[in-house]
């Protein structure tokens, strides 16, 4: 029965395929003239022929006896083809013309077929058309993005909608669910491709080393700094000194384990079964094991936000910037990194001057538009590596890596004359002028936190008892 299906299969895999990009390339447009300009793909393949030994592989991988019992492997395939159907221009109605014409070239080659009796070969029949209708069901489900939620449920410009977030800002939590899900959507079928695509080169680039993976090192933490029930007792060795503690909340920890576990694990072992060009079954085992991991892994990312959405407080609601409760953290591992690394690194507090007698004069909202505007100007003038806070509600503070006194007083500068060019917030009229007092701490080798906040105050407080606009650094 599907062994029937999968000699055929295997014996015709080039006629096969050769029939299923035939009808694709025709109906794509790729059979006659030339298009003036060239489409590659991910593999740099121009035309819908060119994807023929990964169609094969595919059919070979699908008919196989040992996916009979446990299908998913042959069907977390589909998503990749779906992929280079799309690169080449193939349109949802064109797909299914060639699963029709795929279909019907199999089904005249099992009839050919002088083994077994007839009513086995209707079984292979019947399981054919299973199988591709199956098939394309799921190519056209992994070509379909579903449909895009808007915060109003309506157009964008509509007053209901979440406001556009600036570059500067810390991502909204759903924003940041949205992107990483997404991410690693992309990773699992780049690894299934390579199964599809291994003629041309398996691409099994680890997962920590992936979009996904500088978001768990560098930004994730961040998230969870300062909440409840953190621990890195159980963090991985490869994993703790890029992390800072408390590592996670448990969920940012087992999101770690499943990843090392895939990384250190699943996809050495893809990469052994596709370099020896072992047989689909055991192809289709690991693929399971991979499909699997990243499973777990999104369903450990929706468990952390989750989590997250009952306690936001990373961000500031006004400005978009971090919070001043995820300061002492971000603090504590700077000085940590510095003390490890003999290495240097500033704290800037700016205070907005006169920003109370604004608000009496012009009102909150107005006040809020003045912060907005300051927060776009210091965003504007760090770099990716700094981090920006609202420090209180009529101050900043900006951590400043890596550089000494001198280079922190020197972004404080560029900050007041970026101050002075940029155009004034709209309703501000010309009677009120916004400025800003500065205090610059550089670390002295102090571990707490506090006490590198303090200085740094008591710099902002020197240089407000000589003036508005001023700068002090610490001593």
């Amino acid at each position: 029965m599907l062994e029937t299906l999968a000699r055929v299969a295997h014996a015709q895999q080039a006629r096969l395929a050769a029939c299923f990009c035939a009808q694709a390339a025709a109906a794509a447009g790729a059979v006659g003239p030339a298009p003036p300009v060239p489409q590659p793909s991910l593999d740099g393949m121009d035309t819908v022929s060119a994807m023929a030994p990964a169609v094969a592989r595919w059919l070979v991988f699908m008919a196989d006896p040992a996916n009979r019992a446990d299908p998913e492997a042959a069907q977390a395939l589909q998503a990749p083809l779906a992929q280079l159907l799309a690169e080449a221009g193939v349109g949802l109605a064109d797909v299914a013309r060639a699963f029709h014409a795929l279909k019907a070239e199999w089904r005249r080659l099992l009839l050919e077929t002088e083994e077994g009796e007839t009513h086995n070969r209707q079984a292979a029949l019947g399981t054919l058309h299973r199988l591709l209708d199956l098939a394309l069901v799921a190519v056209i489900d992994a070509t379909v993005p579903p449909p895009l939620a808007s915060a109003g449920g309506g157009d964008p410009g509509s007053p209901a909608a979440a406001p556009a977030q600036p570059p500067w800002a810390a991502p909204r939590l759903e924003d940041e669910r949205s992107t990483q899900i997404h991410v690693l959507t992309e990773e699992e079928n780049r690894y299934l491709r390579a199964v599809l695509d291994f003629g041309h080169g398996p691409d099994l680039r680890l997962l920590g080393a992936s979009r996904f993976g500088d978001w768990l090192h560098q930004r994730a933490p961040l998230l969870v700094e300062g909440r409840p029930d953190a621990d890195d007792a159980g963090a991985p060795p490869g994993l703790r000194p890029a992390l800072p503690g408390p590592f996670a909340q448990g969920e940012l920890l087992r999101i770690a384990q499943t990843l090392d576990h895939l990384d250190g694990t699943v996809l050495p072992r893809l990469s052994e079964v596709l370099a020896r060009g072992d047989s689909s079954a055991s192809q289709a085992r690991v693929i399971r094991e991979v499909v699997a991991d990243i499973a777990a892994i999104r369903t450990q990312v929706h468990a952390l936000f989750d989590r997250l959405a009952q306690t936001e407080g990373f961000r500031d609601p006004v400005t978009g910037l971090f919070s001043r409760a995820v300061l002492p953290s971000v603090l504590k591992r700077e000085i940590e990194l510095a003390r490890r690394r003999q290495s240097t690194f500033s704290v800037l507090v700016l205070q907005v001057d006169a920003l109370e007698g604004l608000v009496q004069h012009h009102g909150s909202a107005l006040a809020e538009q003045v912060l907005q505007h300051l927060a776009g100007v210091l965003g504007g003038q760090v770099r990716s590596t700094d981090f920006v806070f609202r420090y209180r509600p009529d101050a900043f503070l900006v951590l400043l890596a890596e550089l000494n006194a001198d280079d922190a007083g020197q972004v404080a500068q560029k900050i007041l004359n970026k101050l002075a060019e940029a155009p004034r917030p709209p309703g501000m009229g010309d009677d009120w002028a916004v400025g800003l007092s500065m205090g610059v701490a550089p670390f002295d080798g102090h571990p707490d936190p506090l006490h590198l906040m303090q200085r740094a105050d008591d710099a902002l407080h020197h240089a407000r008892t000589h003036g508005p606009g001023r700068l002090h650094v610490a001593g």
